[in-house]
C-alpha cells in the first residue's frame, strides 16, 4: 500500500494554538451543542440509549474540534473565533453577546457562559444567536454548531470506528469495499501507479532521475525562466537549487477539464507533464471514511463556504479532480444552453452539427456513459414513486459506470473503478502516451514573454512549489503550450496571480445552488434498507426546471449524505431535538432542487488568499429554488414519507398521518413557500462551479477566446468548467470534458 494510503486511512488530526480560557468556553459551548439527554422515561433501544448519554466531553471532542477550527479557518474568522470565546469567559461579555438571559437574580447579577446551567445556554443560542437579528451572532452559531457537529459523526478512532454511528443506522466504510478487500488474493489495481511521481515522497535528484527516464529533459539551468516570474520572488540561491524540465505541454491540474485535455494531447504525440496539487489515491487507498476523505480529497477539506458564508461549496482536490469524487451522474449539454451559447453569446462551436457535438459523443463513449443505471436505490425509487403518483416529469439518469455500479460511498473516491473517473480514462490514455503526472504540485504562476509583434505575450510554462526530502524548492517547467484546468474556484486565482488583468478573469462565477428538502420513511421491520446505500443519481425530474423556457428553473434529484455533511445542515433547535433528527439518518430519504443560476458571484485575491463571493440570491433564483424546494416536499408525501421537512433553521416539519387533510398540507407548503430561503436562514450547497474564466467572442465580455486561449496571453489555453458561457443547469462533467475535448484540439492545431 502506498504513502497516499497510509495518509487517508488515517484518523485525522490537528493541532491549534488556542488557550487554556479558550478550550475552557469552546469546551462549555460544545457540551450545550452536544450534550448529554437523558432518556427521562422513554424506552430506546441499547445503541440510540447510549448516543442520546453521548456529551462533546464524553467522546473528547475538544482538541479535535479546536484543530479542526485552527486549520480550517482563515486568520481574520479565527481571530473573531477567539474574541467570541474570550467574550463569552467574562461575565460583561457573555451580557455582551447573550443579552438579559445571562442575568441571574443574586449578585454579582452576571454570569459568565460556563456558569449559566445548560437548559438556560440551549435558549440563549436558539434565541439569541440562532434566531436573532445579528448577522454575525448566526455565522458564530453556524461555525460553532457545523465544526461540533461534523467532528462529533467523523471523528473515528484508529480503528476507524465512531461511537455515535450504530445508533443512527451507519455502518461508516461501505461494507462490500471491507469485504473485497478481505478476500483478495492480490492488491488492487492501480492504474496510474508508475506514472504518477508524488514529488513529496522523493529527493530533487530523485526526481529529476526519474523525469529523465521518463523522456523529458531536465533544464540545467532556469535563469531565464525566474527572470520571467513577473513578481519576480525567488533569490539566486532559489534559482540555483530549482528544478526545471522541458515538455511540449505543460497541464495544470488532473480533473475533467485537464485530465481529458492530457489524454488527448499525449495521444495526438505530445510529450505531456501534468501538475496536481493533491495525491493520487488509488483504489486501494480508499478509506471511504467520511472525515479522513474530505480532509484529503476535497478543497478546504471538505469545509469551504463562500466569503459571505451563505454557500457550503464541495469541489475535488485529489488527482482526478471533481471527477474522482463527484456522483457519476453524466448528461449531455442541454440543446436550448448550446443554442443560447451559439447564438446568443456567438460561439460557432456550439452550432448544432458542430465539432463539440462529436467531442461529446467522443466523451460519452471513452466515460462508457450508461443510460441504465440497474438497480435503483431506496432514496431513487421513492423519488419514482411519488413523481409517477403526482404525474411529475422522471427519467433515468445516465452515469459514468456499468449498470450494477450501486455504490453510495462515490463521494469518497470508487474503490473498485466501475466509475471512470479520469484517472480511470484519460490520464491512464495520457500515461499509455508518454505523460507524466507530478502530484503535491503547487503552481505559483504561468510565466510569459512579449511577443516579436509586441501584441500579445506569449506563454512559455509554470513556476511552481514543491516540497520533497531536501526541503521546500521550485520546479519551473518550460513548454510551448501552457493549460490550465484548476476547476472554477482556483484557475482564475492563478491567471490574476500570474499578472493577468482581463476584468472578466475571476467574475461570472455560478453556482447551482442547491436547497434539499428531506422525508423520513420509519422502516417496516422486515427490510434493512438504508437511504445512503445505492447508486446515488439514478434519476432526475425536470417537472420545475422550465427546459422549454430557457431551463431557468430546477432539476431535481437525490443526493449522497453521510452523518458528517449531513448533521452540517440539519438545523440545531436543542441537543435533544437534535439527535433525534440524527437518529434518523438511515431512514430519512432527500431530494434537492438544484437551479441554474441568473446571478454570479467572483473569485478573487484576498488579503488572507482565495475570496469566494456569491451574494445573496437573485430574485429569479429565490424563487426558482422555492417552487423546486416545494416539488420536491411534495414528492416525498407522495411517496409515503411520514413526516417531511426542510432544513431552514427553524426546523420546519410536518408529521403525516392518516388524519391529514389536503387543506393542512397545503398550509405547511405555504408557511413554506412564506419563509422563503432568507438570508442564512436555510442552507444552500454548491457541487457545480462554473463560469468564472467565462468564453467569449470579445475579450470586452469574456476572459478567453472560443478556442479557450486567454485574450491576453498567446499559448495559454484554460480548459475546464471555468470557461462555459453561463451555468447549464444540469451535471456539468460531460459539458467540461467535451469543451476541454475541443480546446486540446485547437492546442493541437496552435501546435502545430
Amino acid at each position: 500500500m502506498s504513502m497516499a494510503s497510509s495518509e487517508l486511512l488515517s484518523s485525522v488530526s490537528y493541532q491549534h494554538a488556542f488557550s487554556e480560557a479558550h478550550l475552557a468556553i469552546l469546551e462549555a459551548l460544545l457540551d450545550t451543542f452536544f450534550p448529554c439527554v437523558p432518556s427521562c422515561g422513554q424506552s430506546l433501544v441499547g445503541s440510540v440509549q447510549n448516543f442520546y448519554e453521548l456529551s462533546a466531553s464524553k467522546v473528547g471532542l475538544l482538541p479535535f474540534v479546536a484543530g479542526l477550527m485552527h486549520s480550517k479557518l482563515n486568520p481574520e474568522s479565527l481571530r473573531i473565533v477567539k474574541v467570541v470565546l474570550w467574550l463569552l469567559s467574562t461575565r460583561i461579555g457573555t451580557y455582551l453577546l447573550c443579552g438579559n438571559g445571562s442575568l441571574c437574580k443574586r449578585p454579582p447579577f452576571l454570569r459568565s457562559f460556563s456558569e449559566i446551567p445548560l437548559s438556560e445556554r440551549e435558549g440563549l443560542l436558539v434565541s439569541g444567536w440562532s434566531h436573532g437579528s445579528s448577522v454575525l451572532l448566526r455565522i458564530v452559531f453556524d461555525a460553532f454548531k457545523s465544526f461540533g457537529a461534523y467532528s462529533f459523526f467523523t471523528k473515528v478512532d484508529k480503528y476507524g470506528y465512531n461511537p455515535a454511528w450504530e445508533a443512527i443506522g451507519y455502518c461508516g466504510p461501505d461494507p462490500l469495499a471491507i469485504e473485497h478487500r478481505k478476500k483478495a488474493q492480490q492488491a488492487a489495481e492501480r492504474p496510474l501507479e508508475r506514472n504518477v511521481l508524488d514529488v513529496s515522497s522523493v529527493s530533487k535528484n530523485g526526481l529529476c532521475l526519474q523525469l529523465k527516464e521518463a523522456g523529458f529533459e531536465v533544464l540545467e539551468d532556469v535563469t531565464h525562466m525566474a527572470k520571467l516570474w513577473h513578481e519576480g520572488k525567488c533569490s539566486q540561491e532559489e534559482v540555483r537549487s530549482a528544478i526545471g524540465v522541458k515538455c511540449d505541454v505543460v497541464v495544470v491540474g488532473s480533473g475533467s477539464g485537464g485530465g481529458c485535455v492530457a489524454g488527448v494531447l499525449a495521444k495526438a504525440g505530445l510529450k505531456v507533464l501534468v501538475l496536481e496539487k493533491g495525491k493520487y489515491f488509488a483504489r486501494d487507498d480508499l478509506s471511504l471514511l467520511e472525515g479522513p476523505t474530505l480532509d484529503k480529497m476535497y478543497e478546504g477539506g471538505g469545509i469551504l463556504t463562500t466569503a459571505e458564508c451563505n454557500v457550503l461549496l464541495l469541489a475535488g482536490a485529489t488527482l482526478g479532480g471533481g471527477s474522482a469524487i463527484n456522483w457519476g451522474a453524466s448528461f449531455k449539454t442541454p440543446s436550448h444552453v448550446l443554442e443560447e451559447w451559439a447564438v446568443v453569446e456567438g460561439l460557432p462551436l456550439f452550432n448544432k452539427g458542430s465539432q463539440y457535438e462529436a467531442a461529446m459523443e467522443a466523451v460519452l463513449s471513452r466515460l462508457s456513459v450508461q443510460p441504465d443505471p440497474g438497480e435503483e436505490n431506496l432514496q431513487n425509487r421513492l423519488m419514482w414513486k411519488g413523481c409517477k403518483k403526482l404525474g411529475y416529469h422522471i427519467v433515468h439518469a445516465s452515469r459514468n459506470s456499468i449498470a450494477d455500479h450501486a455504490c453510495g460511498w462515490c463521494g469518497f473516491g470508487c474503490w473498485n473503478g466501475k466509475k471512470q473517473a479520469t484517472s480511470e480514462t484519460w490520464l491512464v490514455d495520457a500515461t499509455t502516451n508518454g505523460a507524466t503526472i507530478l502530484s503535491s504540485v503547487s503552481v505559483n504562476a504561468v510565466l510569459y514573454r512579449n511577443s516579436a509583434q509586441g501584441k500579445k505575450h506569449q506563454a512559455v510554462g509554470i513556476v511552481a512549489n514543491m516540497e520533497n526530502h531536501d526541503g521546500e524548492g521550485l520546479l519551473f517547467v518550460e513548454s510551448q503550450a501552457t493549460v490550465v484546468s484548476c476547476g472554477s474556484l482556483n484557475t482564475p486565482v492563478l491567471l490574476q496571480r500570474s499578472g493577468l488583468r482581463n476584468p472578466h478573469i475571476g467574475k461570472h462565477l455560478y453556482l447551482h445552488p442547491v436547497q434539499v428538502m428531506w422525508g423520513y420513511f420509519p422502516s417496516d421491520g422486515v427490510s434493512s434498507e438504508v437511504t445512503y446505500e445505492g447508486g446515488i443519481i439514478t434519476a432526475v425530474s425536470q417537472e420545475v426546471a422550465n427546459w422549454q423556457r430557457g431551463g431557468h428553473g430546477c432539476i431535481l434529484q437525490c443526493p449522497s449524505f453521510h452523518p458528517g455533511v449531513l448533521s452540517v445542515i440539519v438545523p440545531w433547535l436543542s441537543g435533544k431535538d437534535f439527535k433525534k433528527r440524527m437518529s434518523r439518518f438511515s431512514r430519512t430519504a432527500h431530494i434537492f432542487a438544484l437551479a441554474r443560476d441568473h446571478g454570479t458571484g467572483s473569485v478573487s485575491i484576498g488579503k488572507h488568499g482565495r475570496v469566494i463571493s456569491y451574494p445573496f440570491l437573485d430574485p429569479i433564483d429565490h424563487q426558482n429554488l422555492v417552487d423546486g424546494g416545494e416539488a420536491a416536499l411534495r414528492i416525498l408525501i407522495a411517496a409515503g414519507a411520514s413526516e417531511v421537512g426542510t432544513y431552514n433553521r427553524n426546523g420546519d416539519s410536518l408529521s403525516i398521518t392518516e388524519e391529514n387533510t389536503s387543506a393542512q398540507v397545503e398550509e405547511f407548503l405555504q408557511k413554506v413557500r412564506s419563509r422563503g430561503l432568507g438570508k442564512l436562514e436555510t442552507p444552500i450547497c454548491s457541487a457545480h462551479q462554473m463560469g468564472s474564466c467565462r468564453m467569449g467572442k470579445d475579450p470586452a465580455t469574456s476572459a478567453v477566446d472560443p478556442n479557450g486561449e486567454t485574450w491576453e496571453v498567446s499559448g495559454l489555453f484554460v480548459a475546464d468548467a471555468s470557461v462555459f458561457p453561463s451555468a447549464i443547469g444540469i451535471n456539468p462533467m460531460i459539458t467540461t470534458q467535451s469543451i476541454a475535448y475541443c480546446i486540446a484540439h485547437a492546442v493541437i492545431k496552435a501546435l502545430s
